[in-house]
């Protein structure tokens, strides 16, 4: 991988420098009427002088904003002109210096205008910006924009709520052009009235940062919803009283928002019982910068649990048994010039309940161990998050701070029967505090900046387990009426760094030097409890690690662009230093090396509608401090782990290749794709079971797991007769390694899907499906392999319009299983409702009756690596809602 890299890295550079290249120029500015009001949609066009060919052109935004980049080498003299319906235009000649911003005043036309008659087009494109008219989508029964968003060819909503294009999560989430909610877009996704928004925008290539726009390229896309003038400067939103039987339920929520030029604002609270997962709105879906996050433990890191069954793979109404309380604010607010203010806010409080059961098979090269469970959960959480996020983003200039807490509080109680009954409890507490700033600013065609993330948290954790177990093995043949696991970590880190990015034609050269600071402290100790007492058992169970790594480093890279090419090069390394101080053995381990990574991305569009990308990547990193501990935990119940003081790299190499096709005008949008991922730790689990007690010690040898995987998606709207139609596939083989009493296996898992979605409007009846087969065969490399196992989840539903203005809508789903000639599981739901729809109030009156078969279990059947699990589910019973929703 390695060798590839080098010889893609070696063949894009000398490809940089034979490649004939044309500078560009950015001008922006804002266009105004005569009362200094900014005028939205105006036209920007610039041309040769004297010339009627146009080079470039570009469109205000709804704040009268305007950027476009136009070519400087090609011709002498350049002259731009602003235009408007009802404006006078007026124009001006560019010079290559002319890169500030401009300001152009419109005057009111007094000649009147000719009556002019638009067809609105379902789906148009303006230069990288793809629009959809949400009229063209909307059906009777579509509350929310989210409702349409699933609907639009090229777009797709995941299970979870991220939103993807193209096969790609979109970076940014934009009302009206403001980043209101972050990475929290799921709030806006299913509460904003559709009926609000004129169009869903796609931005393409789109740098979240305008100040990188000519220094950094993006392959993502974002997402902008553009409002009509009736949802502006005013409250909207909805109210909604919900309740129940079976038993009694409750279904509420209040959620008003606001958006102007000057501000934005969504408030929601929300409270049920009755198995809604609320849970999906606040959570964080992009990622933007993670791995800050991520290395400074800023989220929760149980490495203590309640043994928990996987998700299901059905709608979560069905299965979840909840008590949920949600509340969120958000705010943001423009205030002196160009920054704005933003502050998030978000509450849970959520109780939940669930019996289940598992049957694991763990499957080795000489022996199967199997584990059959019964498990009564009982989950309580509770979360407080907070951002205050100051921000000016301009051409020139941006700056970026960001204060963030973090507080949870998690209790689960798991009471399990197996050969022996036992009950589990763990009790986890986060703490965490960050503040991230970033500083860029363009002088003279070159970008200078600063960053600076600095975290804290504490987190402290503990787990119980009643009656006393394998006391041979923890405690010296010595009963104890329980065990208590107790464990703490606190984490102390820090990344600063300078960049220096300089733009020569058509090439980006960026430069980023910095370090990075991680100081992390893991105490824990193993006592049985014995008359309310805890005694310590051996020392083999007590952990106290201090660990720091300490890291500078400096990440070197250059682009170059034209219209149809892009190749950008990365070249980080890094010099670590790492420190281990083991108190309780009075040991100490260090490690210095420096490390060499590096990434190349493509990019070729033959046309404006055919693209292709493709990337190269290879990093190479270390692992927090808190995975090498040297001795034992008792993580849950039944598992016991050593990490033997091990310092762990992580290396990864990845290449993929994706190919893309879109057509506006015919509605059509595919992609294709081929990825290529390898992740290799430094250590493996040597795992060996006594009884249901799984040990597993770290051995210091190679540990490979390597991905191959083909996807592809198409997907076109069928105006003539409003029908959205979509098909994908996916084929996925992964390698991993075993070590099983010192014996190394490979085991290997083939994964095959397909799936498929269709919207269709047929007169006054409206159906929705989305169906998915998957077949998986496992087994070890060079032997034969298990039953191939299939599986089918569909969905079906049907709304037809009746008289009163009522919708009666059916839903039935179907999921089942088949694995070899011996198991095949069935299950079917089904749901109907009855909506009435008035216009004065805006109100719709829902009857709900869910569950009509009272189906009350359910069994999946998944294969991680060479464990492969039958989990079973207890189903909520038949119930009916009425749901009365107030639009305001």
């Amino acid at each position: 991988m390695r060798y590839v890299f080098k010889v893609l890295a070696c063949f894009f550079s000398t490809f940089l420098f034979v490649t004939e290249s044309n500078a560009q120029v950015t001008i922006q500015g804002f266009v105004y009427n005569e009362k200094n009001q900014a005028l939205s949609n105006a036209t920007i066009t610039i041309k040769p002088d004297g010339n009627a060919g146009v080079v470039a052109f570009g469109f205000a935004d709804v704040n009268g904003r305007f950027q476009v980049k136009y070519p400087t080498t090609d011709f002498n003299i350049l002259t731009a002109t602003v235009s408007l319906i009802g404006y006078i235009s007026t124009t001006f000649t560019l010079k290559p210096t002319d890169t500030g911003l401009t300001k152009v005043v419109l005057r009111q036309s007094n000649t009147a205008l000719p009556e002019v008659f638009v067809k609105n087009k379902a789906i148009y494109t303006r230069g990288d910006t793809v629009n959809y008219n949400v009229k063209s989508f909307t059906q009777k029964q579509d509350m929310v924009i989210a409702d349409i968003i699933r609907k639009l060819p090229g777009i797709e909503i995941t299970e979870s709520g991220v939103i993807k294009y193209q096969g790609r999560p979109i970076n940014k989430y934009y009302i009206d052009g403001l980043d209101l909610l972050d990475d929290k877009y799921g709030l806006a996704n299913n509460n904003l009235p559709a009926n609000a928004v004129d169009q869903v925008q796609i931005l393409e290539n789109h740098q979240p940062i305008k100040s990188l726009d000519s220094f950094a390229v993006s392959n993502r896309a974002a997402l902008n919803l553009k409002l009509n003038a009736s949802a502006r400067n005013k409250i909207i939103g909805k109210a909604k009283i919900g309740f129940g039987a079976a038993p009694l339920l409750i279904d509420n929520e209040l959620v008003p928002m606001k958006f102007s030029k000057r501000g934005q604002t969504i408030a929601s609270y929300k409270y049920t019982n009755a198995g809604y997962s609320y849970l999906d709105e606040l959570a964080l879906l992009n990622g933007n910068d993670f791995m800050n996050g991520i290395k400074g433990f800023v989220d929760k890191n149980s490495f203590l649990n309640v043994v928990l069954p996987a998700l299901p793979n059905v709608k979560k109404y069905r299965f979840l048994f909840n008590n949920l309380h949600t509340l969120s604010i958000n705010q943001l607010t423009k205030v002196k010039g160009t920054y704005e203010l933003k502050f998030n806010l978000d509450y849970i409080k959520d109780l939940q309940k669930q019996e289940t059961g598992s049957q694991n098979r763990i499957f080795f090269n000489q022996d199967t161990v199997l584990i059959n469970e019964r498990q009564q959960i009982r989950k309580k959480q509770e979360v407080l998050r907070a951002f205050i996020t100051l921000t000016s983003n301009t051409s020139k200039r941006y700056i970026k701070n960001v204060t963030s807490t973090n507080i949870i509080s998690d209790r689960d109680l798991g009471l399990i029967h197996a050969k022996d009954t036992a009950q589990q409890s763990t009790r986890v507490k986060v703490q965490s505090f960050f503040n991230d700033f970033t500083w860029f600013r363009v002088k003279n065609k070159m970008l200078t900046g600063i960053s600076s993330f600095i975290s804290y948290s504490s987190q402290p954790q503990q787990l119980q387990v009643f009656p006393g177990k394998y006391e041979g093995i923890l405690n010296n043949n010595i009963k104890y009426a329980g065990i208590q696991q107790d464990l703490r970590i606190t984490t102390f880190f820090t990344n600063n760094g300078v960049t220096l990015n300089r733009r020569f034609r058509r090439f980006m050269f960026e430069n980023k030097t910095g370090s990075i600071f991680l100081s992390q402290h893991l105490t824990s100790g193993l006592a049985a409890i014995q008359a309310n007492q805890l005694e310590p058992v051996a020392d083999s169970f007590v952990n106290n690690l201090t660990g720091q790594q300490f890291s500078i480093y400096n990440n070197a890279g250059i682009s170059f662009t034209t219209k149809k090419i892009l190749v950008a090069i990365n070249i980080p390394i890094a010099y670590y230093h790492i420190n281990n101080v083991y108190t309780n053995t009075h040991d100490e381990k260090q490690l210095e090396t420096i490390l060499f990574n590096g990434t190349v991305n493509a990019r070729y569009s033959f046309s404006s509608d055919w693209g292709v990308d493709a990337e190269a990547r290879y990093s190479h990193d270390y692992l927090s401090p808190t995975t090498s501990t040297n001795r034992f935990i008792l993580s849950n119940y039944r598992t016991l782990k050593n990490q033997n003081a091990i310092i762990q790299p992580f290396n990864s190499e990845t290449i993929k290749l994706q190919a893309n096709y879109k057509n506006a005008v015919k509605y059509l949008f595919a992609n294709l794709g081929v990825t290529v991922e390898k992740n290799e730790y430094s250590t493996l689990f040597d795992q060996q079971y006594i009884g249901q007690l799984l040990i597993s010690n770290s051995v210091q040898q190679p540990n490979p797991a390597t991905n191959y995987s083909i996807f592809g998606k198409i997907s076109k709207y069928l105006y003539k007769i409003g029908t959205s139609v979509s098909a994908s596939c996916f084929a996925t083989k992964r390698l991993s390694n075993q070590l099983t009493r010192t014996q190394s296996s490979t085991f290997v898992n083939n994964i095959l899907g397909v799936s498929t979605k269709v919207n269709a409007r047929i007169k006054q009846w409206s159906v929705d499906y989305d169906g998915t087969y998957q077949q998986t065969k496992s087994g070890f490399e060079g032997a034969k392999t298990t039953g191939a196992i299939r599986q089918l989840n569909q969905s079906l539903a049907i709304t037809a319009s009746i008289p009163w203005d009522c919708l009666l809508k059916l839903t039935t789903d179907q999921s089942g299983f088949k694995q070899g000639m011996t198991i095949n599981r069935n299950y079917y739901f089904a749901d109907i409702s009855l909506r009435k729809q008035t216009v004065k109030p805006k109100m719709d009156v829902e009857l709900l009756w869910q569950n009509i078969f009272n189906t009350n279990s359910f069994e999946t059947l998944s294969i991680f690596s060479n464990n492969e699990t039958n989990n079973f589910y207890t189903i909520r019973p038949s119930q009916v809602m009425c749901r009365i929703t107030f639009l305001f």
